[in-house]
């Protein structure tokens, strides 16, 4: 009878502690991050906190009131999305002010970590002490300091929600599940911009994700004209096409290139604004369809997602909730290129610090402004009302270089014994 094995005593500097140390410390970080955040956030005298979501329950309340939802709902503000999402809202009826903000601020915290966390795996690899501790410590870190993501925490927006759906959805996609295509289906129903998520599905040829998509899409449609078809028929004939019931075009906080446009060349014919759109969302579908045959589906998400942003006929900053994965990849990147002697971390750092600087809050002087957009104060002429548009111009433009130089030739890669058009 041999002799049992004798385990040698764990060492204190080994892998193991030291990886469970190093997240016991960014998990720290993050609630420490968090909770300076959210004090100041109750000691900021500004009426704007949670206007978003309380704007979203005041459509609730205007469809059990019997009034119409594309009415001002709350104060002069209007309701600006799709039936389906007052429908999708309608449990905010049930909670008060002080629950409804508790619940979607908890509700964004755990969809960021769970964000981070899949952003972080994919750029570097699992499991790794600097993926999972030092990259997750920065990337919750830097949440509070980015404008689209801190304002659309601020604000109740349901711009994280969207995010991850589309990020599940995309990550589905490259694992072949049968469900994929569900979730964006579903964002898109809620905000209609996720709609270019299926154009990237089409051009990279995977028909049931796209067909999924469309279809689930469709029901929400259908869902909404069953349930409210006076509300129906108004958003799709009028409330639609209505910019202005959102705010002014010409606005400086219009990231959009339609924004860009409209005050930089106030009588610009329409192909203009489409000319360009096309340009950057074709860009974008092309680098995104190679990224997701490359297993990259964060990443094809957040390309996409700008563009959509680009695109879009408003955007507020905290739509550009997209440039805060394009932050926490290449930081990720980075920092384990870094440790493994990777001679292109430098790239990956400069690209993290590139998106930080054009998304982090700045003081301008004259108070704190609400990003680097707004250093151009009430000059519509200043070329700092264009930095999203043209920092994502640039932003597209690098990872394509990278794409490129990097990966010139390849077999797009498919999940084993599945079609590519599955």
């Amino acid at each position: 009878m041999s002799s049992p094995a004798i385990v040698p005593p764990r060492r204190r500097g080994d892998l193991p502690t030291i990886r469970r140390r190093i997240e016991l410390l960014s998990f720290g970080f993050a609630v420490v991050a968090f909770a300076f955040w959210f004090g100041m956030v109750l000691n900021e005298p500004h009426e704007a906190f949670r206007i978003d979501v309380f704007v979203y329950r005041g459509g609730v309340e205007a469809i059990l009131a019997g009034r119409p939802l594309y009415e001002p709902v709350y104060g002069p503000l209007f309701f600006v999305y799709p039936p389906f999402a007052a429908l999708l809202f309608l449990p905010m009826a049930l909670l008060n002010d002080t629950l409804l903000s508790a619940a979607m601020i908890s509700l964004n915290l755990l969809l960021v970590i769970w964000t981070v966390g899949v952003t972080s795996r994919e750029a570097r690899g699992a499991g790794t002490v600097i993926t999972r501790g030092t990259a997750a410590c920065l990337g919750i870190g830097f949440t509070f300091l980015l404008v689209p993501l801190a304002d659309t925490m601020w604000l109740g927006q349901i711009n994280i929600l969207l995010m991850a759906l589309v990020v599940a959805d995309l990550i589905a996609v490259s694992r072949g599940a049968k469900w994929a295509g569900i979730a964006i289906g579903i964002a898109a129903g809620i905000k209609l911009t996720p709609l270019l998520f299926v154009v990237l599905l089409l051009w990279s040829r995977r028909w049931r994700p796209a067909g999924l998509a469309l279809g689930t899409f469709a029901v929400t449609v259908a869902l909404g004209f069953v349930a409210l078809p006076r509300d129906a028929l108004t958003f799709w004939t009028v409330a639609l096409t209505d910019t202005r019931r959102i705010a002014p075009s010409e606005w400086i906080v219009n990231q959009s290139f339609d924004g860009v446009v409209a005050r930089f060349w106030p009588d610009a014919p329409g192909w203009v604004w489409l000319v360009g759109a096309a340009l950057v969302c074709g860009l974008a579908i092309l680098l995104g369809g190679r990224l997701l045959n490359r297993r990259l589906p964060i990443l094809a998400a957040a390309v996409v997602g700008v563009a959509s942003a680009f695109a879009a006929p408003f955007s507020w900053e905290h739509h550009w909730i997209w440039l805060v994965i394009l932050c926490w990849w290449p930081l990720c990147a980075a920092i384990v290129g870094f440790v493994n002697r990777d001679r292109r971390w430098p790239w990956w750092a400069a690209g993290a610090l590139f998106v930080t600087l054009l998304t982090a809050r700045y003081d301008d002087g004259h108070g704190r402004a609400i990003g680097v957009f707004a250093f151009g104060g009430d000059d519509p002429d200043s070329l700092w009302t264009m930095a999203y548009p043209l920092g994502a111009v640039v932003v597209l433009a690098a990872l394509t270089v990278a794409e490129l130089i990097g990966h010139p030739s390849r077999t797009p890669q498919v999940d084993p014994g599945q079609p590519p058009g599955a």
